[in-house]
């Protein structure tokens, strides 16, 4: 007995949700244009990214079960180092990296870069079904700057004690979307 390909397409979309839950989001987002949710994706929006911000290393290994060390740890902002990540995925013409950037062997910062071949981009269009699930998910509209037609955009917001971001970069060359899920950075009142 042979199973229906929709039950294979159902079966095969599950375990990738299952294998890669960090990044669910930016994956409905880069879907398509925004459509009602069909059964499966009835607990979103959730933002497992958000989730594992603040845990410790070894509670965020066991929590992603796809979580790789990275052979060589990469540079980050703010002097930070991703020594963990997701294997890259081939999502929507393009590929999806995460990475997991900690302090004090905790997880700070977790950056989903999507890419593609800028012949196939159409990042814009993918930037804003991805603001506006976002703006829907975080309960309030981001603070933009510049648009899904300019070679550059960004749209952020404060979503309790962390920020997201999302970045747009559409030049020739360089077709990438970028969404930085990042806890609120205590510091110093002398180092502002």
């Amino acid at each position: 007995m042979q199973a229906k390909p929709t039950t294979i397409a159902r079966r095969g979309g599950q375990r990738l949700a299952f294998r890669l839950p960090g990044v669910c989001l930016l994956l409905f987002a880069l879907a398509g244009p925004l459509h009602a949710a069909p059964a499966e994706a009835a607990t979103w929006p959730s933002t497992p990214a958000a989730q594992w911000l603040g845990l410790s290393e070894t509670t965020l290994t066991t929590a992603v079960p796809d979580l790789q060390r990275l052979r060589r740890p990469q540079a980050g902002p703010h002097g930070l180092k991703a020594s963990w990540g997701l294997p890259s995925v081939a999502l929507d013409q393009g590929r999806l990296d995460t990475l997991f950037f900690t302090r004090n062997q905790a997880v700070v910062h977790i950056e989903e870069r999507w890419r593609a071949e800028p012949a196939r981009c159409q990042a814009g269009s993918r930037y804003q079904a991805l603001v506006m699930r976002l703006n829907q998910r975080l309960g309030q509209t981001g603070v933009a700057n510049g648009d899904a037609q300019a070679p550059q955009a960004s749209t952020a917001w404060a979503a309790g004690a962390y920020d997201v971001r999302l970045y747009l970069t559409q030049m020739p060359g360089n077709c990438q979307l970028l969404l930085v899920h990042e806890l609120h950075a205590e510091r110093d009142p002398s180092e502002l």
